[in-house]
């Protein structure tokens, strides 16, 4: 794979992740209760659901960041790596979540699974399109 197919393909799959923070932002706003109930937490109501709507709004903020970065992956490298940074930082909260709650523990390592292959896509493609990772030097 040369240079400028790995851009694309960064590109595209930027936009892929954009869309899947989006749509799982969306989730935990409208839906969080149906989905808990998915992975197994029998639950009628939270009891403080402003939390899932925050954690909402800040996926659907993300994917919206990842969304507009696809449309030029050089220029905004700095939100691509800071959002890959978050995918893998984001594991330390879904381990704790699936010790402190392990009736939704499958539903949350397919969650944070997901996260990782994100991630690790992501950097491959940014490695195969001779982009640096370092914050340092895409900041300059």
């Amino acid at each position: 794979m040369d240079e400028d197919n790995a851009k694309k393909l960064l590109k595209t799959f930027s936009l892929i992740g954009g869309a899947y923070e989006v749509l799982f932002g969306v989730l935990m706003i409208f839906f969080i209760v149906p989905l808990l109930n998915l992975l197994g937490a029998n639950i009628n109501q939270l009891e403080f659901p402003i939390f899932s709507q925050t954690g909402g709004l800040l996926a659907i903020i993300l994917g919206l960041i990842l969304l507009f970065s696809s449309l030029n992956t050089e220029k905004y490298l700095l939100n691509i790596i800071l959002i890959t940074i978050l995918r893998f930082t984001i594991q330390i909260i879904i381990i704790i979540n699936m010790i402190m709650i392990p009736e939704i523990a499958i539903g949350l390592l397919l969650f944070g699974l997901m996260d990782i292959i994100f991630a690790l896509i992501t950097i491959y493609l940014m490695r195969r399109a001779n982009l640096s990772f370092n914050i340092f030097k895409v900041i300059q």
